[in-house]
């Protein structure tokens, strides 16, 4: 640095930055031994022991000037570093000591700044993870607890089911043992229809056997008959001694009318009596029909019973099992709803530290931007389109001087389609693809962020672009959220800020 009250010490001061400490002194000796070695061996030349001396005050002061200016110089950068200011910027001209130590503080004020910047971005991160993942399990907790009530109720209900099925069971097999006993009794009832239909086949057997000896018995009245019809004429013909022979044919034959009158009596009675008969053979061979068909009823129905038994028990057994599984369920429900909210106190506390640690270098100015940086901005961003309206938010964030631009930040907005539609940096990429941007895979880029904006409305997107302060391909994540269906903006940090910035 040039003294702009000493002009005349630039060259000086320009020789003194150039050449190093030791370098420095021996020149500095050498001024200060030229005028006394010029008074002792030439008293004479007392202009040129002047001369001697004045090229040692000129030397001296701009040895002075040259080592105060690099010293307030790094002082001023150890200062702003003391006070968190990482992006100051030591710059000391020259090749000696001071100007070496400057770079060394420069380059330390680099790496300390790529180190913060990487803390603050992961702290930003790992906030915006922890947010998320609270918030998730906030979500999960209640879905377990619901879930957690289901299962219980579901228990109570299966048990319950469990019960009706085995009082179910025991019921069936109580109809089952009582149609059992109705079967024997249908059973017995049909042997005693059997029995009844032999009784009535052999009635009317008898019947008729009862009605051919009344045949005969008329048969032999009416030979009767004709002999005492015979006996009388007899008798008539016989005159007096016949009289008495007469009266007894007379006798004979009424006796023989009233008997063939009391045959056909029986006669008539018997056919009735053998027609009822076999009416009730008939109809106690069509209930002995149906009461085959009723045992046949019965018993199926008996078969069907124990089938449903069987089954009803198997059901009881298998709605036991399921009883006994549910509980279980419910047991690891209840773990997990133990388990979530451990989760959920892990997440709250491991937000609770990325805000510490976010907290504790934010105080600290970086040479480039960080993610919470990033997401400030397009938060901002956001409300000024919300407030003000795309067209005039537009105007603003590429107004000369505008607060969207600072050090790597600024602010973009693309659609669909992957066109840039705002640039707070450069207007001119207003209209141009993403396809146009060195080393970025856009049509990732575009699927990607809006993935992320369609599901959760805004949140981190990942990618590779090239770098325009070195040209190398270097990881990048923006912060994007969506300002209307087919628009959405976004910020991104550089995450390998030390190849970034190399």
């Amino acid at each position: 640095m040039n003294s702009p009250v000493f002009p005349l010490l630039a060259p000086g001061v320009a020789l003194m930055r150039r050449w190093r400490l030791p370098a420095k002194l021996a020149l500095l000796s050498a001024a200060a031994l030229w005028p006394l070695a010029w008074s002792l061996l030439a008293p004479l030349s007392a202009a040129l022991a002047l001369a001697g001396g004045a090229g040692f005050i000129y030397l001296a002061l701009a040895f002075h000037s040259a080592s105060a200016a690099s010293m307030q110089a790094v002082g001023r950068g150890i200062a702003g570093l003391a006070h968190g200011n990482l992006a100051t910027t030591v710059s000391v001209p020259g090749s000696d000591e001071f100007a070496l130590m400057g770079r060394e503080i420069e380059r330390m004020a680099a790496t300390l700044s790529s180190m913060v910047a990487a803390v603050r971005n992961d702290a930003s991160l790992v906030g915006t993870a922890g947010e998320r993942m609270a918030t998730a399990n906030r979500g999960l907790s209640e879905r377990t607890e619901s879930q957690a009530a289901s299962v219980e109720q579901t228990t109570a209900t299966v048990r319950e089911i469990s019960s009706t099925v085995a009082r179910n069971a025991e019921a069936v097999r109580e109809a089952d043992a009582q149609m059992t006993g109705l079967r024997r009794v249908a059973e017995s009832g049909g042997s005693a229809m059997t029995a009844a239909v032999d009784t009535m086949g052999r009635i009317e057997s008898g019947a008729g056997k009862v009605a051919e000896i009344v045949g005969t018995i008329d048969a032999i009245a009416f030979q009767t008959n004709l002999l005492a019809l015979n006996a009388a004429v007899e008798a008539a013909r016989a005159g007096d001694q016949g009289k008495g022979f007469a009266v007894v044919a007379g006798e004979v034959r009424q006796l023989a009318q009233r008997a063939a009158a009391s045959a056909s009596e029986i006669r008539t009675l018997i056919a009735a009596s053998r027609d009822e008969a076999g009416e009730g053979a008939r109809r106690v061979r069509a209930i002995e029909k149906d009461m085959t068909q009723l045992l046949a009823g019965v018993r199926d129905v008996g078969d069907r019973l124990r089938g449903i038994a069987q089954a009803s028990a198997a059901q009881s057994d298998s709605l036991a099992q399921i009883s006994e599984a549910v509980d279980s369920l419910d047991q690891i429900t209840q773990g997990n709803a133990t388990a979530v909210e451990a989760a959920g106190a892990t997440a709250e506390g491991l937000l609770h530290r990325s805000r510490s640690l976010a907290a504790a270098v934010s105080h600290m100015k970086l040479r480039q931007g960080t993610a919470d940086e990033a997401r400030d901005f397009v938060e901002r961003a956001a409300a000024l389109v919300q407030r003000a309206g795309w067209s005039q938010a537009q105007a603003e964030l590429h107004a000369k001087g505008n607060p969207f631009s600072d050090r790597d930040l600024y602010v973009f907005a693309f659609d669909r389609q992957g066109i840039y539609r705002a640039f707070s940096s450069n207007s001119a990429k207003i209209g141009q693809p993403l396809s146009s941007v060195p080393g970025l895979d856009a049509a990732k880029l575009v699927r990607d962020a809006w993935q992320i904006v369609d599901t959760d409305r805004s949140g981190w997107v990942d990618y590779d672009i090239v770098n325009p302060t070195n040209g190398a391909v270097t990881p990048k994540t923006s912060y994007v959220t969506g300002i209307s269906a087919e628009l959405l903006i976004g910020c991104g940090v550089y995450r390998n800020v030390t190849k970034a910035m190399a």
